[in-house]
C-alpha cells in the first residue's frame, strides 16, 4: 500500500500517523508475500 496525497485530512498529527501505518503495513505485506520460511520471516 502506498500513502497518496489524497489521503491527508489536514491535521498534521493524524496525517503523519497514517503515513507511518501506510509504512508499516506495506512492510509487513513484503515480509508475508516473501519466499522465506516462517521461521526467517519472525526474526
Amino acid at each position: 500500500m502506498m500513502w497518496k496525497e489524497r489521503y491527508r485530512i489536514g491535521v498534521e498529527l493524524i496525517d503523519e500517523q497514517h503515513k507511518e501505518l501506510f509504512h508499516r503495513l506495506s512492510k509487513f505485506i513484503g515480509i508475508v508475500q516473501n519466499d522465506e520460511e516462517w521461521e526467517q520471516k519472525l526474526d
